[in-house]
């Protein structure tokens, strides 16, 4: 859930999901329906902002969990970009 240019609850949800969700072998529909749309793809990579804080207007840092999808649309790796 977006509010404003933030995404509030995220942060707070990446833990759990990294720590008890299996997302490699998940098939695409499958991921989209869990975690829904990506703030952007770029090819085979979804991303998803988990914060972009803000100071007068700029960001001043970005994290993204960023995901690969194989040739077949399974997730082939998740990683965090900070």
């Amino acid at each position: 859930m977006k509010e404003a240019d933030d995404y509030p609850y995220r942060n707070a949800m990446l833990d759990d999901l990294i720590k008890n969700v299996t997302l490699k072998g998940l098939k695409r529909d499958s991921l989209l329906s869990l975690l829904g749309t990506p703030t952007r793809i770029d090819s085979a990579y979804l991303f998803y902002t988990i914060s972009q804080p803000h100071v007068g207007g700029m960001t001043i840092s970005n994290k993204s969990l960023v995901i690969k999808l194989a040739q077949d649309s399974t997730v082939e790796w998740r990683k965090i970009h900070e």
